[in-house]
């Protein structure tokens, strides 16, 4: 099966999330088609090879997002899930990062001189 500009409109249609029923109306097919077209090796491997790229695409960008918070505002829970997400902490992230916005200089001195 060759892959035709409407095989490639109707798996634009999955990646906007679009529902079976709507991807056939626009591609002018029925909606059996579509799902025989998903049965098939060749629409199933690009099928995946594009969604599979359109999430490393959203993924890069979320890290550019990450690393702006960490660079911009020096949000240090920032820095933590962007250093595990790439791998630098060694450590998967399998628990939530607590936020404390708050810094208490002088609790922090007094433990400083309690070492």
């Amino acid at each position: 099966m060759k892959l035709t500009e409407v095989h490639y409109k109707a798996i634009a249609g999955f990646l906007e999330g679009k529902h079976i029923d709507e991807i056939a109306e626009e591609c002018g097919v029925s909606s059996r088609t579509i799902y025989r077209w998903q049965a098939k090796p060749e629409f199933k491997r690009e099928l995946h090879e594009t969604i599979l790229a359109h999430s490393k695409n959203r993924l890069a960008k979320a890290v550019d997002s990450l690393y702006n918070e960490v660079i911009n505002k020096g949000n240090a829970a920032a820095a933590r899930v962007l250093f595990d997400a790439v791998g630098l902490t060694g450590k998967q992230q399998d628990k939530p990062v607590e936020v404390h916005n708050h810094i208490d200089i002088d609790k922090i001195k007094e433990e400083l001189s309690d070492l």
